[in-house]
């Protein structure tokens, strides 16, 4: 497992979700030209009406009376989204936080990710998970219970698409003869999201990092990147390539200075605080989120102010 040490500078990310797609793009473009490293899409299928769940970040009042997926979410096609960025920039990364997996064909997804792959350059990150919310699963016909052996297959399965050339699978869920998605290897790094030993255990076998669900403290991710260390080592990868993505729990410049101190020099923030939603200009929302950029030294990677682009605009 590769570990920067901590005087590296930060990379800071920027969180989209419940934004339109065309919103998405803006907001994409903006922190490539103010120097964000990445542009994440948060993402669910539909909008299931009155579901009992509630997120593993959360408790059952804060959804109700804050939900995640309510009737007004904009809720794009994360592939639509992908494919518009990769066009639309030229070297942020572009990553999901998370692309629910296990509600997906795996060679189906293989197959986008590897048309995003390409329209991006090898910028795409592909983050993914298992997924919360039982009724979303249960409008698609798909079960909910078991969805975590669904979801190792599933990897197991993207894996071997992504690979090149033709390729047989006979498993639990599914199964078919050689078959083929691309002609040559494509290298679409899989980031496992989750906050429980089950995630850390597969985040070590199947993945090239990890990011946590919701928005944490750095107590409670130091423990996780600990936890995922030790099953990295128990799977014989400690000395492999590895990268941890992380929400810190609060959006200020001190916080982010202890993030990078301990160690945690990927931070995503939510688009959120930085770019409003509402009837204002894009322009108006691009001098917001350059004073956010310039308040957290974005352009320069650290902490410290910077002024802003003159390109911006």
């Amino acid at each position: 497992m590769t570990s920067a040490a901590s005087t590296d500078p930060v990379r800071f990310g920027v969180m989209a979700y419940n934004y339109t797609a065309t919103e998405m793009i803006e907001i994409a473009r903006t922190a490539e030209t103010l120097g964000f490293d990445g542009f994440w899409v948060g993402e669910h299928l539909l909008w299931p009406v009155g579901y009992g769940g509630f997120h593993p970040t959360r408790d059952a009042v804060t959804e109700i009376v804050d939900p995640i997926i309510g009737p007004l979410t904009e809720l794009p096609d994360p592939w639509a989204v992908f494919g518009a960025v990769a066009v639309a920039t030229s070297r942020i990364r572009i990553g999901s936080a998370v692309y629910i997996a296990t509600a997906r064909h795996p060679l189906a997804s293989a197959r986008s990710a590897a048309s995003v792959a390409d329209l991006s350059e090898g910028r795409l990150l592909l983050g993914v998970g298992a997924g919360w919310v039982r009724e979303e699963f249960e409008a698609l016909g798909l079960p909910f219970d078991g969805r975590g052996a669904v979801f190792d297959e599933w990897l197991d399965v993207f894996r071997a698409a992504l690979h090149g050339g033709p390729f047989e699978h006979a498993g639990e869920h599914w199964s078919f003869p050689s078959i083929q998605v691309v002609p040559r290897a494509v290298h679409v790094p899989l980031i496992i999201g989750g906050n429980i030993p089950r995630a850390y255990r597969r985040a070590a076998r199947h993945g090239d990092g990890w990011i946590n669900s919701g928005y944490a403290t750095l107590d409670t991710l130091s423990r996780s990147r600990d936890a995922i260390a030790a099953e990295l080592a128990r799977a014989g990868r400690s000395n492999d390539p590895f990268q941890f993505w992380v929400r810190p729990e609060r959006f200020e410049p001190e916080e982010s200075q202890r993030f990078a101190q301990a160690g945690f020099h990927d931070q995503i923030f939510p688009a959120d605080d930085m770019w409003p939603r509402g009837p204002q200009s894009f322009d108006e929302k691009r001098a917001q989120m350059r004073e956010w950029a310039c308040r957290f030294g974005v352009a320069t990677g650290s902490t410290d102010p910077v002024d802003p682009p003159s390109d911006i605009d």
